[in-house]
Protein backbone atom coordinates (compact mmCIF):
# COMPACT_ATOMS: atom_id res chain seq x y z
CA UNK A 1 0.00 0.00 0.00
CA UNK A 2 3.09 2.04 1.10
CA UNK A 3 4.60 1.71 -2.65
CA UNK A 4 0.88 2.64 -4.36
CA UNK A 5 1.22 5.89 -2.33
CA UNK A 6 4.60 6.69 -3.12
CA UNK A 7 4.17 5.77 -7.13
CA UNK A 8 0.99 7.75 -6.95
CA UNK A 9 2.73 11.13 -5.29
CA UNK A 10 5.73 10.09 -7.83
CA UNK A 11 3.09 10.71 -11.09
CA UNK A 12 1.65 13.74 -9.28
CA UNK A 13 4.99 15.29 -8.93
CA UNK A 14 6.41 14.72 -12.43
CA UNK A 15 3.29 15.58 -13.92
CA UNK A 16 3.60 19.02 -12.10
CA UNK A 17 7.13 19.28 -13.74
CA UNK A 18 6.03 18.43 -16.85
CA UNK A 19 3.18 20.93 -16.90
CA UNK A 20 5.49 23.74 -15.50
CA UNK A 21 8.10 22.86 -18.08
CA UNK A 22 6.19 22.55 -21.11
CA UNK A 23 4.32 25.72 -19.54
CA UNK A 24 7.34 27.84 -19.28
CA UNK A 25 9.08 26.43 -22.72
CA UNK A 26 5.91 27.78 -24.58
CA UNK A 27 5.98 31.58 -23.11
CA UNK A 28 9.85 31.80 -23.80
CA UNK A 29 9.27 30.51 -27.26
CA UNK A 30 6.73 32.78 -27.27
CA UNK A 31 8.15 35.71 -25.83
CA UNK A 32 11.62 35.23 -28.36
CA UNK A 33 9.75 34.15 -31.59
CA UNK A 34 7.46 38.02 -30.73
CA UNK A 35 10.70 39.82 -30.16
CA UNK A 36 12.74 38.05 -33.73
CA UNK A 37 9.41 38.73 -35.83
CA UNK A 38 8.67 41.90 -34.22
CA UNK A 39 4.35 40.06 -34.27
CA UNK A 40 1.96 40.30 -31.21
CA UNK A 41 1.62 36.67 -30.63
CA UNK A 42 -1.02 36.73 -27.62
CA UNK A 43 -3.50 35.31 -29.71
CA UNK A 44 -1.71 32.53 -30.93
CA UNK A 45 -1.55 28.97 -29.23
CA UNK A 46 1.89 26.49 -29.63
CA UNK A 47 1.93 23.99 -31.78
CA UNK A 48 1.46 24.98 -35.93
CA UNK A 49 1.12 20.82 -37.43
CA UNK A 50 -2.15 19.02 -36.54
CA UNK A 51 -3.45 16.05 -37.85
CA UNK A 52 -5.82 16.15 -41.21
CA UNK A 53 -7.74 12.99 -42.23
CA UNK A 54 -7.41 13.87 -45.81
CA UNK A 55 -3.54 15.35 -45.95
CA UNK A 56 -2.03 13.56 -43.03
CA UNK A 57 -1.33 17.06 -41.45
CA UNK A 58 -1.56 20.65 -42.02
CA UNK A 59 -1.17 23.65 -40.63
CA UNK A 60 -3.07 25.09 -37.58
CA UNK A 61 -4.35 28.78 -38.07
CA UNK A 62 -2.66 30.98 -35.32
CA UNK A 63 -0.24 28.67 -34.17
CA UNK A 64 3.30 29.33 -33.66
CA UNK A 65 6.46 26.97 -32.73
CA UNK A 66 10.25 27.67 -32.05
CA UNK A 67 10.98 29.31 -35.84
CA UNK A 68 7.51 30.80 -37.15
CA UNK A 69 4.04 31.60 -36.59
CA UNK A 70 0.82 30.88 -38.78
CA UNK A 71 -1.76 33.54 -39.86
CA UNK A 72 -6.00 32.74 -39.68
CA UNK A 73 -5.95 30.33 -42.24
CA UNK A 74 -2.71 28.62 -41.46
CA UNK A 75 -0.41 30.05 -43.78
CA UNK A 76 3.32 30.51 -42.50
CA UNK A 77 2.82 34.79 -42.57
CA UNK A 78 2.80 37.09 -40.22
CA UNK A 79 -0.17 38.92 -41.31
CA UNK A 80 -3.80 37.53 -41.85
CA UNK A 81 -5.13 36.51 -45.42
CA UNK A 82 -7.64 39.14 -46.53
CA UNK A 83 -10.70 38.05 -48.45
CA UNK A 84 -11.41 39.16 -51.91
CA UNK A 85 -14.31 40.81 -50.61
CA UNK A 86 -12.36 43.21 -48.58
CA UNK A 87 -9.43 43.54 -50.47
CA UNK A 88 -8.60 46.50 -52.50
CA UNK A 89 -8.78 46.46 -56.59
CA UNK A 90 -5.19 46.99 -56.56
CA UNK A 91 -3.72 44.33 -54.15
CA UNK A 92 -2.56 41.62 -55.80
CA UNK A 93 -2.16 37.77 -53.63
CA UNK A 94 0.23 35.05 -54.56
CA UNK A 95 -0.01 31.28 -52.97
CA UNK A 96 3.62 29.22 -52.70
CA UNK A 97 2.16 25.79 -52.51
CA UNK A 98 5.33 23.52 -51.91
CA UNK A 99 7.03 20.82 -49.64
CA UNK A 100 9.99 21.31 -47.19
CA UNK A 101 11.27 23.81 -49.62
CA UNK A 102 8.95 26.34 -49.69
CA UNK A 103 8.42 25.84 -46.21
CA UNK A 104 12.22 26.24 -45.26
CA UNK A 105 12.18 24.50 -42.24
CA UNK A 106 15.48 25.23 -41.59
CA UNK A 107 15.28 28.69 -41.55
CA UNK A 108 13.34 31.58 -39.68
CA UNK A 109 10.37 32.96 -40.65
CA UNK A 110 11.61 36.30 -42.08
CA UNK A 111 14.54 34.11 -44.04
CA UNK A 112 12.21 31.64 -46.01
CA UNK A 113 11.77 32.57 -49.51
CA UNK A 114 8.24 33.56 -49.83
CA UNK A 115 8.76 36.14 -47.13
CA UNK A 116 11.52 37.64 -48.91
CA UNK A 117 9.72 37.73 -52.29
CA UNK A 118 7.26 39.49 -50.54
CA UNK A 119 9.02 41.80 -48.67
CA UNK A 120 11.09 42.54 -51.97
CA UNK A 121 7.74 43.09 -53.68
CA UNK A 122 6.91 45.53 -51.12
CA UNK A 123 10.29 47.49 -51.51
CA UNK A 124 9.52 47.84 -55.03
CA UNK A 125 6.43 49.65 -54.58
CA UNK A 126 7.01 53.31 -56.02
CA UNK A 127 4.56 54.17 -53.97
CA UNK A 128 4.47 54.66 -49.94
CA UNK A 129 1.09 53.54 -49.84
CA UNK A 130 0.35 49.97 -47.35
CA UNK A 131 2.03 47.16 -49.47
CA UNK A 132 -0.27 45.80 -52.64
CA UNK A 133 1.65 42.08 -52.49
CA UNK A 134 1.18 39.31 -50.40
CA UNK A 135 2.85 36.01 -50.56
CA UNK A 136 1.47 33.47 -48.57
CA UNK A 137 3.40 30.41 -47.80
CA UNK A 138 1.38 27.32 -47.75
CA UNK A 139 4.34 24.78 -48.07
CA UNK A 140 4.16 21.74 -45.34
CA UNK A 141 6.73 19.02 -45.07
CA UNK A 142 7.01 16.36 -47.39
CA UNK A 143 4.21 17.45 -49.38
CA UNK A 144 3.80 15.50 -52.58
CA UNK A 145 2.21 17.44 -55.79
CA UNK A 146 -1.10 15.69 -54.68
CA UNK A 147 -0.85 16.93 -51.39
CA UNK A 148 -0.54 20.74 -52.43
CA UNK A 149 -3.86 19.97 -55.17
CA UNK A 150 -5.96 19.20 -52.39
CA UNK A 151 -4.90 22.17 -50.21
CA UNK A 152 -5.24 24.38 -53.40
CA UNK A 153 -8.89 23.19 -53.82
CA UNK A 154 -9.17 23.87 -50.34
CA UNK A 155 -7.90 27.46 -50.26
CA UNK A 156 -8.71 29.47 -54.45
CA UNK A 157 -12.43 29.39 -53.91
CA UNK A 158 -11.93 30.87 -50.62
CA UNK A 159 -9.02 33.49 -51.16
CA UNK A 160 -9.01 33.77 -55.00
CA UNK A 161 -5.51 34.89 -55.18
CA UNK A 162 -4.36 36.39 -58.57
CA UNK A 163 -1.30 33.92 -58.92
CA UNK A 164 -0.28 30.13 -57.39
CA UNK A 165 3.41 29.49 -57.75
CA UNK A 166 4.34 25.66 -57.54
CA UNK A 167 7.78 24.65 -56.00
CA UNK A 168 7.15 21.00 -55.96
CA UNK A 169 8.89 17.51 -56.74
CA UNK A 170 10.61 16.28 -54.17
CA UNK A 171 8.48 14.36 -52.73
CA UNK A 172 6.96 12.26 -55.19
CA UNK A 173 9.00 9.06 -55.25
CA UNK A 174 8.50 9.27 -51.04
CA UNK A 175 4.55 10.01 -51.43
CA UNK A 176 4.59 6.99 -54.06
CA UNK A 177 6.82 4.95 -52.13
CA UNK A 178 4.58 5.31 -48.88
CA UNK A 179 1.45 4.73 -50.65
CA UNK A 180 2.47 1.04 -50.96
CA UNK A 181 3.97 0.44 -47.51
CA UNK A 182 2.25 2.53 -45.46
CA UNK A 183 -1.02 3.18 -46.57
CA UNK A 184 -1.01 -0.68 -48.42
CA UNK A 185 -2.88 1.09 -51.66
CA UNK A 186 -1.95 -0.61 -55.15
CA UNK A 187 -0.46 2.48 -56.36
CA UNK A 188 0.76 1.10 -59.31
CA UNK A 189 -3.15 0.06 -60.41
CA UNK A 190 -4.39 3.09 -59.13
CA UNK A 191 -2.16 5.62 -61.51
CA UNK A 192 -2.88 2.53 -64.47
CA UNK A 193 -6.29 3.28 -64.25
CA UNK A 194 -5.54 7.27 -64.20
CA UNK A 195 -6.45 7.93 -60.04
CA UNK A 196 -4.19 10.40 -59.88
CA UNK A 197 -3.28 12.76 -57.10
CA UNK A 198 -3.15 9.60 -54.41
CA UNK A 199 -1.84 10.92 -51.24
CA UNK A 200 0.14 8.88 -48.17
CA UNK A 201 -1.33 9.31 -44.61
CA UNK A 202 2.06 8.38 -43.76
CA UNK A 203 2.62 11.81 -42.17
CA UNK A 204 0.00 11.81 -39.95
CA UNK A 205 2.13 13.31 -37.19
CA UNK A 206 1.12 12.20 -34.06
CA UNK A 207 -0.53 15.65 -32.27
CA UNK A 208 0.88 15.16 -28.75
CA UNK A 209 4.44 14.40 -30.34
CA UNK A 210 4.44 17.82 -32.41
CA UNK A 211 2.73 20.08 -30.00
CA UNK A 212 3.84 18.91 -26.74
CA UNK A 213 7.70 20.12 -26.25
CA UNK A 214 8.64 18.26 -23.24
CA UNK A 215 7.94 14.98 -26.15
CA UNK A 216 9.90 17.10 -28.12
CA UNK A 217 13.00 17.24 -26.02
CA UNK A 218 13.12 13.84 -25.25
CA UNK A 219 12.41 12.67 -29.07
CA UNK A 220 15.30 14.75 -30.54
CA UNK A 221 17.82 14.38 -27.09
CA UNK A 222 17.04 11.05 -26.46
CA UNK A 223 15.07 8.62 -29.06
CA UNK A 224 16.09 10.21 -32.20
CA UNK A 225 19.82 9.15 -31.37
CA UNK A 226 18.94 6.45 -30.21
CA UNK A 227 17.15 5.16 -33.49
CA UNK A 228 20.02 6.92 -35.56
CA UNK A 229 22.55 4.96 -34.04
CA UNK A 230 20.35 1.50 -34.12
CA UNK A 231 19.20 2.11 -38.17
CA UNK A 232 23.14 3.79 -39.11
CA UNK A 233 21.39 6.24 -40.23
CA UNK A 234 19.15 4.58 -42.98
CA UNK A 235 15.89 5.49 -41.26
CA UNK A 236 13.34 7.04 -43.83
CA UNK A 237 15.47 6.48 -46.61
CA UNK A 238 13.69 4.51 -49.18
CA UNK A 239 16.06 3.27 -52.35
CA UNK A 240 14.88 4.37 -55.36
CA UNK A 241 13.87 2.19 -57.75
CA UNK A 242 13.90 3.30 -61.31
CA UNK A 243 11.20 0.90 -62.98
CA UNK A 244 8.82 3.37 -60.83
CA UNK A 245 9.61 6.47 -62.42
CA UNK A 246 7.58 6.26 -65.21
CA UNK A 247 4.21 6.29 -62.93
CA UNK A 248 5.34 8.52 -60.64
CA UNK A 249 6.43 10.85 -63.71
CA UNK A 250 2.72 10.21 -65.23
CA UNK A 251 0.85 10.75 -62.05
CA UNK A 252 3.18 13.61 -61.49
CA UNK A 253 2.13 15.68 -64.61
CA UNK A 254 -1.39 14.45 -64.71
CA UNK A 255 -1.91 16.14 -60.86
CA UNK A 256 -0.24 19.57 -62.35
CA UNK A 257 -2.95 19.53 -65.53
CA UNK A 258 -5.45 19.15 -62.72
CA UNK A 259 -4.04 22.39 -61.63
CA UNK A 260 -3.35 23.96 -64.48
CA UNK A 261 -7.30 23.47 -65.11
CA UNK A 262 -8.33 24.06 -60.91
CA UNK A 263 -6.40 27.66 -61.41
CA UNK A 264 -8.31 28.59 -65.13
CA UNK A 265 -11.51 27.97 -63.23
CA UNK A 266 -10.73 30.90 -60.71
CA UNK A 267 -8.75 33.12 -63.36
CA UNK A 268 -5.77 32.35 -62.00
CA UNK A 269 -2.16 32.27 -63.41
CA UNK A 270 0.40 29.70 -62.31
CA UNK A 271 4.14 30.32 -61.91
CA UNK A 272 6.08 26.82 -61.86
CA UNK A 273 9.26 26.80 -60.10
CA UNK A 274 11.96 24.13 -61.59
CA UNK A 275 13.16 22.35 -58.87
CA UNK A 276 17.41 22.74 -58.35
CA UNK A 277 19.87 21.36 -56.06
CA UNK A 278 23.59 22.68 -55.09
CA UNK A 279 24.81 19.12 -54.83
CA UNK A 280 25.46 16.51 -57.46
CA UNK A 281 24.13 13.61 -56.06
CA UNK A 282 22.25 10.80 -57.03
CA UNK A 283 19.43 11.29 -54.95
CA UNK A 284 19.56 14.88 -55.35
CA UNK A 285 19.16 14.70 -59.47
CA UNK A 286 16.62 11.77 -58.98
CA UNK A 287 14.20 14.10 -56.90
CA UNK A 288 14.67 16.70 -58.60
CA UNK A 289 14.17 15.51 -61.95
CA UNK A 290 10.50 15.17 -62.03
CA UNK A 291 10.71 18.86 -61.93
CA UNK A 292 13.26 19.34 -64.19
CA UNK A 293 11.73 17.34 -66.94
CA UNK A 294 8.12 18.82 -66.45
CA UNK A 295 9.20 22.20 -67.11
CA UNK A 296 8.42 22.18 -71.12
CA UNK A 297 5.25 20.54 -70.31
CA UNK A 298 4.26 23.13 -68.26
CA UNK A 299 5.45 25.75 -70.50
CA UNK A 300 3.61 24.22 -72.76
CA UNK A 301 0.25 24.34 -70.89
CA UNK A 302 0.26 27.98 -70.34
CA UNK A 303 2.59 28.06 -67.03
CA UNK A 304 4.97 30.85 -66.23
CA UNK A 305 8.22 28.70 -66.06
CA UNK A 306 11.21 30.13 -63.71
CA UNK A 307 14.34 28.17 -63.67
CA UNK A 308 16.77 29.08 -60.94
CA UNK A 309 19.61 26.94 -62.64
CA UNK A 310 20.33 30.66 -64.20
CA UNK A 311 20.81 31.93 -60.81
CA UNK A 312 22.79 29.37 -59.38
CA UNK A 313 24.94 28.38 -62.70
CA UNK A 314 25.84 32.32 -62.72
CA UNK A 315 27.21 32.23 -58.86
CA UNK A 316 30.93 32.39 -58.78
CA UNK A 317 31.48 31.07 -55.25
CA UNK A 318 30.63 27.28 -53.71
CA UNK A 319 27.40 26.33 -54.39
CA UNK A 320 27.21 24.61 -51.24
CA UNK A 321 27.14 28.28 -49.72
CA UNK A 322 23.27 28.87 -51.09
CA UNK A 323 22.27 25.20 -49.98
CA UNK A 324 22.08 23.40 -46.67
CA UNK A 325 23.52 19.43 -46.36
CA UNK A 326 20.42 18.44 -48.31
CA UNK A 327 21.32 20.26 -51.19
CA UNK A 328 17.96 20.88 -52.00
CA UNK A 329 17.19 23.32 -49.08
CA UNK A 330 18.40 27.07 -49.41
CA UNK A 331 20.71 28.62 -47.02
CA UNK A 332 19.59 32.09 -45.70
CA UNK A 333 22.10 32.86 -48.10
CA UNK A 334 20.25 30.99 -51.21
CA UNK A 335 16.49 31.65 -50.15
CA UNK A 336 18.03 35.72 -50.47
CA UNK A 337 19.41 34.74 -53.93
CA UNK A 338 16.24 32.97 -54.75
CA UNK A 339 13.78 35.70 -53.78
CA UNK A 340 16.19 38.41 -55.87
CA UNK A 341 16.12 35.95 -58.90
CA UNK A 342 12.23 35.55 -58.70
CA UNK A 343 11.70 39.58 -58.57
CA UNK A 344 13.71 40.13 -61.66
CA UNK A 345 11.66 37.55 -63.49
CA UNK A 346 8.45 38.51 -62.19
CA UNK A 347 9.60 41.92 -63.48
CA UNK A 348 10.97 40.89 -66.95
CA UNK A 349 7.81 38.55 -67.39
CA UNK A 350 5.53 42.01 -66.87
CA UNK A 351 4.03 40.31 -63.73
CA UNK A 352 5.57 42.63 -61.44
CA UNK A 353 4.27 46.32 -62.27
CA UNK A 354 5.15 48.25 -59.17
CA UNK A 355 3.63 51.74 -59.97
Amino acid sequence: MKIFKKLIIFIIVLGTLILLIEIGFRYYIKFQLSKVTKTNLDEKSYGIIMSDKELGSVHRSHAYNFRRTSNNMGFLNDKDVVLPEKRNPQDKVFIAYGASTTFCYNLGQHEAWPYLLQKKMCNAQKKNDSCKFSVLNSGVIMYSIGHIYKKALKDLPLIKPDYLIIYSGLAEHANYMQLKYYDNIDVEKAIKNKNYGLTTKAYDWWWLKNNLLTLKIINRFLVAPLREMATKGRRGYIEINEKDTPLIFENYIEVLKKFIHLADQYDVKVIFIVQVAGTDTQKNNYTISYSQRAAKIMEELGAIVIDPNEMINKYKGDKKELFIASGVHYTSRGAEMLSEFLINQLRDKRILITN
